[in-house]
């Protein structure tokens, strides 16, 4: 019972993601899908993927998401970090959000 609420969940939040994001954005967030189903850590992903979409529906700031994301992802996934600041760089006015927001870019 709990693994079919949580696999219902799970859709949820993919549905929410491909409603919000860019292509571009999609893209990363499979990318970080795929690595951490495949190394046995989907629930850093289910955890990643509902900061996202907390972001994503203006429940959470980039600053706030990037603090999570490194939590989430600073012992081993490094290189996501690095792409999800600059994803946020290219994004209009983000340099001035993720300022405002504390992360200095």
């Amino acid at each position: 019972m709990k693994q079919q609420e949580g696999q219902t969940e799970m859709k949820k939040e993919l549905a929410l993601l491909e409603e919000f994001c860019s292509q571009e954005e999609i893209s990363l967030v499979n990318k970080i899908k795929e690595r951490l189903e495949s190394h046995g850590d989907g629930y850093v992903y289910k955890d990643f993927l509902h900061g996202w979409n907390l972001y994503k529906k203006g429940h959470m700031g980039k600053h706030d998401l990037y603090c999570d994301m490194v939590s989430i992802l600073s012992c081993n996934y490094q290189d996501f970090l690095g792409e999800l600041l600059k994803l946020f760089l290219t994004d209009s006015n983000s340099v001035f959000t993720l300022i405002d927001d504390g992360v200095e870019a």
